[in-house]
């Protein structure tokens, strides 16, 4: 049998087609119907047993041997087809392995090793161009409590639905990843101040009346609750107080603006600036809202 295209025979000196010819009119009648005869390996295969298996006809050694070498070239195709088949199928495992590594799959949002990619980019493009960028970091104030009270599916599904709330009002060029524990970090191309997440400090809403973002956000987190009382206890709420069944649990935030930068080289430090003004003005929010609670 003929292993590969080096092993065919080079000393034919007879018409190849009229060989090819000769030996399909030796086939089984189905088989010469067949429009893959020559890239099937069964179909190789099937003719040359047939060929070497007649009895009343004479067949020639050229058209053995140029059987032969037809069933070597169906059998490389196969394998040829099948290393095709399995390293798609292996770039296929790759890429979903490669998206889930990206995943928290608690919330199904972007995780921290997504984060730090996209904020590598995002800063490295509005410092280019001089374009305004914030980033919030947002957390839910005493989360071990709902755990602790009424269990970690319900904190879970808090976490869970804190995300759904943000992801719902955020444009479509904003960027929403789980930074860790009951933390989330939203990324906000042209934000330009504070004053553009929170409004104003007491209402939360802006001078023409308009809801804020964070004020958004927290209504959009009590009518998913109300949507899911199945997931949750009966005395579970999220009430206009930001208390949860008596557990005082309620959203912190703060924001970081990107500064302009001297030195193009240096932003890695940009990052982590913006990422720490962010974090401490979230510890500030949480300040001032445990001094308002206690008043």
């Amino acid at each position: 049998m003929v292993d590969s295209v080096k092993d065919r025979p080079r000393d034919l000196d007879l018409n190849t087609a009229s060989v090819f010819n000769d030996a399909t009119s030796l086939m089984a009648k189905d088989l010469r119907k067949k429009p893959d005869l020559w890239s099937a390996q069964d179909s190789q295969t099937k003719l040359l047993n047939n060929l070497e298996e007649a009895k009343d006809t004479e067949v020639s050694d050229p058209v053995l041997r140029v059987a032969k070498m037809a069933e070597g070239m169906a059998q490389e195709e196969v394998e040829r087809k099948r290393l095709e088949e399995s390293n798609a199928e292996i770039q296929k495992l790759n890429a979903e392995l490669e998206g889930q590594a990206l995943i928290d799959h608690l919330t199904g949002m972007p995780n921290m090793r997504y984060f730090d990619s996209q904020i590598e980019k995002d800063v490295a493009l509005a410092d280019r161009d001089g374009l305004p960028l914030g980033l919030a970091m947002i957390d839910l104030n005493n989360f071990k409590g709902v755990n602790d009270t009424y269990g970690h599916q319900a904190g879970d599904e808090t976490l869970r639905i804190v995300g759904q709330a943000i992801a719902s009002v955020m444009r479509e060029t904003d960027f929403l990843a789980r930074y860790g524990g009951d933390e989330l970090v939203l990324i906000m191309p042209l934000l330009k101040n504070k004053e553009e997440f929170f409004g104003d400090e007491e209402t939360y809403q802006h001078t023409l009346g308009d809801k804020s973002i964070f004020l958004r956000i927290n209504e959009k987190i009590g009518e998913l609750i109300i949507s899911s009382r199945d997931k949750f206890p009966s005395d579970f709420k999220w009430d206009p107080g930001l208390e949860v069944g008596g557990v005082p649990i309620y959203l912190s935030a703060g924001i970081g603006i990107l500064e302009k930068s001297k030195d193009h080289h240096n932003l890695p430090e940009l990052q982590k600036k913006l990422l720490a003004d962010a974090d401490m003005e979230m510890y500030k929010f949480k300040k001032q809202r445990d001094s308002n609670r206690k008043s």
